[in-house]
């Protein structure tokens, strides 16, 4: 009998419980067996911790309003499936990943792929047949040895790294951008956040210099921007005016990455199609500001402290005079203490909750970093949020996870 698209769905969700398995052979192997689709068109490569997704959507969007035809792999999605494959900046049917799921089935089961494995192995054959011109694969975990890096791309992008996945990544910062460094390819350029600490600009330079790969460091410190009332900020690199719909001054940095590796592509791009690029990207749960009913609702996918005090600086600087409630559902495997010590330093109140998957931490595990007059505890993402809007503060923050924003998206019943 044949299976329907969601029960195809939840067959390759299953595939999470192979858990990660933190090496290249099984989607090369699988790669191998289809013709390699990865290399079906040229790519760019995004690798970080923090601003990965917002800066794939910026390289992307320039790419299709310069007038190529985009792919776009991006992980994970907020509220459908489908999310994570974008084709000339549109999410594709379910139609058309079902038959490209049909197509490497066999190859998935044969060499036991992984969830995201299998995702980035679909990604590449659905790009290879509506033939773009150009693909942007965001990384999933690392670099060295995550599924996206069976790539070799024209340019190789590393946004701002920090702690995170430390039972996969290491434990030190330096450990960390190690295993970032590993999806620079021999003489493929790279463009990369300029680290604050002088040890990891060592770090770049040696990996770069010793793959004879190009490396431009991005320092967006010395850049002038500014928040726009309505979201978004405006900032000059070059002599030349930017804006983006993208809010947080850390999206900056993000843009002047995309700009960069475009250059880097020596690719036909005029300064007014870089604008406009920078210009029309989009991107869902990154401070995305909701107006519901006199109240203020922002939602943002931070996961990790430091996205968390990246999130805290854009709410204060934001919303300087307004009172502040958070709704947060956080992974048990994130540090979450230090994240609710930041939250606290923006929110008159917190209110816990804990969204539908297995990952997560349970609400009260959240609040034994808390004092008790700081916080509630209301079950359920799309209650909790309810709860949020009944309340005296003004501005409502969803943050702590991608699984939480997604959900507060499904019970505020918004279109992405």
């Amino acid at each position: 009998m044949q299976r329907t698209p969601g029960q195809i769905q939840q067959s390759l969700f299953a595939l999470t419980a192979r858990g990660i398995k933190y090496d290249l052979d099984r989607i090369s192997a699988a790669a191998q067996c289809i013709d390699n689709p990865q290399n079906g068109c040229p790519a760019f490569h995004v690798a970080g911790t923090n601003g990965k997704g917002s800066t794939c959507v910026y390289i992307e969007s320039i790419l299709r309003h310069a007038g190529y035809s985009t792919g776009l792999f991006t992980s994970p999605h907020l509220v459908k499936f489908e999310e994570r494959f974008r084709i000339n900046g549109t999410i594709i049917e379910t139609g058309e990943w079902v038959e490209v799921f049909h197509h490497l089935e066999q190859y998935i089961a044969e060499y036991h792929l992984t969830f995201f494995e299998a995702t980035m192995l679909m990604a590449a054959e659905l790009f290879r047949r509506r033939k773009v011109d150009w693909a942007v694969y965001e990384t999933g975990l690392g670099g060295r040895l995550d599924a996206t890096n069976i790539l070799t791309p024209r340019v190789a992008v590393i946004t701002r790294v920090a702690m995170d996945h430390r039972e996969y990544l290491g434990d030190t910062l330096a450990e960390v951008f190690g295993e970032k460094l590993g999806i620079v390819k021999e003489t493929v350029p790279l463009v990369i956040a300029e680290p604050k600490e002088p040890e990891l600009h060592r770090m770049a330079e040696m990996t770069t210099a010793g793959r004879r790969a190009p490396c431009t460091f991005i320092a967006a410190d010395g850049i002038k921007s500014a928040e726009l009332s309505g979201g978004g900020v405006s900032f000059v690199h070059d002599g030349t005016g930017y804006t983006t719909r993208l809010t947080g001054n850390y999206q900056v940095e993000n843009a002047l990455l995309a700009i960069a590796a475009i250059k880097q592509a020596q690719i036909g791009v005029s300064l007014k199609q870089l604008q406009t690029g920078i210009a029309e990207a989009s991107l869902p749960g990154r401070f995305q500001r909701i107006a519901v009913g006199n109240k203020t609702v922002i939602l943002d996918v931070a996961h990790n402290p430091a996205a968390a005090a990246e999130l805290c600086t854009t709410l204060r600087s934001t919303f300087p005079d307004s009172p502040i409630c958070m709704v947060t559902g956080i992974m048990a495997d994130k540090e979450y203490g230090t994240m609710l010590t930041t939250y606290t330093e923006v929110a008159r109140h917190i209110i816990l909750t804990k969204p539908d998957t297995a990952r997560a931490a349970s609400a009260r595990m959240l609040a034994e970093h808390l004092s008790p007059d700081r916080y509630s505890i209301v079950e359920g993402v799309g209650e909790a949020v309810r709860s949020a809007l009944l309340r005296d503060e003004t501005v409502v923050c969803v943050t702590g996870s991608f699984f939480t924003v997604g959900e507060a998206i499904t019970g505020l019943e918004l279109d992405l």
